[in-house]
């Protein structure tokens, strides 16, 4: 099927893979360019394989599984078109390596437990995978496993009902999925998962599940060890009966209790005898010992370690006692020894830092001997943040230098991007496959490769000048232009999506005088703009949807917006600067409702009682929302798509001199930063106009 067409829409490409259920090809969209993976079932298929994929697919919405976006039918099949998921097969890493590292086996193990707890938490009726192996996961670029092929899944609606169909992979599908009288219940997957396991461990298949793993590779540990064995028992009530259970033990392995289960139900009159008759004489003495044991080990955590204050507000700082077992105790103010300095900047009172004056001031403290430091930066007001209450609390060891530019605004030049001029950068995006960074400037799109930068020559008109900058996740580059006036003497704004280096009009408005203020896409590639209608105190945004498939366009006014991010979920976002929030789309009432920030309380405070003074640019990324808030670099953090707390990354409040020297985050100052992003290995580069450079932010590495 090579080079065919399905219904005048995509170009097949290659043969990506053959299942049971039908083959997988890479298509191309003829009209976007963009690559997605069709998988055609044929049709002397059971209705069974014909509908059941198709309706799954329909109803998940997660990173780490695939996105319908299509079906069609013709007179051979059913085609369903799905994202495609860039990476490497497991299996072909495996054949590649032969084992894989414990280390790496857990973090696989752990974000997998994650895949399947959602797909068994789905309702009305949890899905049951069924078909877990290393050929249907793809290892993505920033190593996240992601599961394709849901064409033996089902719907879970209790232990009464058997399956339907008998299948399975054989060695990697559990017992009960191939017999007549067979039930898949979330156990199946544990199974699975299990097999999955061992194999990428040891590089074999397990022969019996009450042989060690140790005996093919001795450097697995114990605990790993009955993990695995735990989810391949033959008998159902003899695993893991839940992904939570198995879940937890991966997250605290080193504490896994590892006894084997015949050996425990023999010796367990013994063990109870034996343990009571000691009790009495040994729990005062071990209790004791365990005690001191406890304290000695706990690492102290002091929130903010870094604290950034207005002279006015006051500053609340935190420490906690995290014990070996993960187990946290919050400390008294009266428990920390302070070595007091001879500062006039700040002081402590309890646990409450007081701002005196500007400056920065460095504080030792210790608990049981062991030392905890502090800084606190005081910030003197400025003629435009007089009123305006600073308590930011700053990640510690980030580092901020320069990644492009010899800030000086002048003619642009290419070149090494330690001597290429960058005149006013203003939007920047980053493609996470190749790293290649593309940033407008000057009216022109520019890239930066391999440490080079490049002006693109791309064929314009001489009165369009090119504003924003995107990437796509699929690698398409989009931009938009500034408003021109036609023959109609209509003000025309537009947005193109780059194809080689000829571009391609996909979007165009009459209907505003101002330029597009930004654009984002979902997974399936649809587009999201934000374009102001007026501006003002009664500012009214216009914003549109770009079906994707259709090119269907749907607009509506939402009042004042001037950014817009869609996170790995496709929940979108936008910010309002006037406000001082960010809101978040409610996909029941399609309204957008307040996420983060106090409106029109304009102060910078992080926290989870946050507020925001100008939140001028938003990007999502993993589990945070980045934030421009005037020229300070804020994120959010996120846990469950809820809001857990926000701090700040770089950039001091107000006014400062320009540095091109590497400086720590909260000593950096950002005269004008417009747009950010994040790479793939999660560095963040910083357009900065007014300064004539783009930075990079490097983050620690726990961070």
């Amino acid at each position: 099927m090579v080079g065919e067409i399905i219904k005048q829409k995509y170009k097949i490409e290659r043969l990506l893979g053959k299942g049971a259920s039908g083959e997988v090809y890479l298509c191309r969209n003829i009209e976007l360019g963009n690559l997605w993976a069709v998988k055609r079932i044929e049709k002397s298929k059971s209705k069974y394989e014909l509908t059941t994929e198709t309706n799954i697919l329909k109803k998940l919405n997660h990173i780490s599984l695939p996105k319908i976006a299509d079906v069609m039918e013709d007179e051979t099949g059913i085609y369903i078109v799905e994202s495609y998921i860039e990476g490497t097969p497991l299996n072909k890493l495996l054949e590649a390596q032969g084992t894989l590292s414990e280390e790496r086996v857990v973090s696989l193990a752990k974000q997998l437990c994650e895949v399947l707890l959602y797909l068994h938490n789905l309702k009305p009726f949890p899905i049951i995978y069924r078909d877990l192996k290393p050929h249907n996961i793809i290892i993505t670029s920033d190593n996240r496993p992601v599961l394709i092929d849901f064409g033996i899944s089902r719907e879970y609606k209790g232990s009464d009902r058997k399956d339907t169909v008998i299948a399975g992979t054989p060695h990697y599908a559990a017992p009960e999925q191939l017999t007549a009288e067979g039930i898949s219940d979330v156990r199946a997957d544990i199974y699975s998962l299990g097999v999955t396991l061992h194999h990428l461990l040891t590089g074999v298949l397990p022969k019996y599940d009450d042989t060690s793993l140790i005996q093919y590779n001795n450097k697995i540990s114990r605990n790993m060890d009955y993990i695995v064995r735990k989810c391949i028992r033959k008998d159902l009530k003899d695993r893991y009966q839940t992904v939570e259970e198995l879940l937890t033990d991966l997250k605290n392995i080193n504490r896994v209790r590892v006894l084997d289960v015949k050996l425990r139900k023999m010796n367990r009159v013994l063990i109870t005898s034996m343990v009571i008759l000691s009790m009495i004489s040994f729990s005062t003495v071990y209790l004791g010992i365990s005690a001191i044991y406890k304290e000695n080990a706990a690492l102290l955590l002091l929130s903010p370690q870094i604290l950034s204050l207005s002279v006015n507000q006051t500053g609340i700082i935190k420490v906690l006692k995290e014990y070996p077992d993960g187990s946290k105790e919050e400390l008294k103010a009266s428990d920390i020894k302070w070595n007091y300095p001879s500062s006039e900047v700040a002081k402590i009172s309890n646990d409450e830092i007081q701002p005196l004056k500007e400056g920065k001031a460095q504080f030792d403290g210790s608990y049981n001997g062991k030392p905890i430091k502090l800084t606190v930066v005081v910030n003197e007001p400025l003629d435009d943040t007089k009123d305006v209450n600073i308590n930011l609390k700053y990640l510690k060891d980030t580092n901020v230098t320069l990644f492009a530019g010899v800030g000086q605004h002048a003619d642009i030049s290419d070149g090494n991007s330690n001597t290429a001029v960058v005149n006013y950068p203003k939007s920047l995006s980053i493609n996470k496959v190749t790293n290649d960074t593309y940033f407008t400037d000057s009216a022109k799109l520019r890239a930066i490769k391999d440490g080079w930068v490049k002006t693109l020559g791309i064929e314009l008109d001489n009165y369009k000048d090119i504003d924003l900058v995107k990437i796509a996740s699929s690698g398409n580059i989009y931009f938009s232009i500034a408003p021109y006036i036609n023959e109609k003497e209509q003000y025309v704004s537009e947005i193109y999506i780059l194809q080689g280096n000829k571009p391609k009009l996909i979007y165009q408005n009459t209907e505003s005088t101002y330029n597009i203020s930004d654009f984002a896409f979902d997974s399936s590639e649809n587009m999201y703009i934000l374009q102001p209608k007026t501006i003002g105190l009664d500012a009214e945004t216009t914003f549109t949807l770009v079906d994707r498939l259709s090119g269907s366009i749907s607009s509506r006014d939402i009042g004042s917006a001037e950014s817009i991010t869609v996170d790995g979920n496709n929940n979108i976002f936008i910010s309002s600067s006037t406000n001082g929030t960010i809101l978040k789309l409610d996909q029941t009432d399609g309204r957008f409702k307040n996420f983060a920030g106090k409106e029109m309380d304009k102060n910078f405070i992080d926290g989870t009682q946050c507020s925001f003074f100008s939140p001028e640019k938003i990007v999502a990324d993993g589990n945070y929302i980045y934030v421009i808030d005037s020229n300070v670099l804020r994120r959010i953090v996120l846990e469950n798509g809820k809001l857990v707390d926000v701090e700040t990354l770089a950039g001091k409040v107000g006014k400062g001199q320009q540095n091109l020297t590497s400086s720590l985050g909260y000593n950096a100052w950002f005269a004008k930063p417009s747009d950010l992003a994040i790479d793939a290995a999660g560095n963040i580069l910083l357009t900065d106009s007014d300064n004539s450079v783009i930075w990079e932010i490097k983050l620690p590495a726990d961070k």
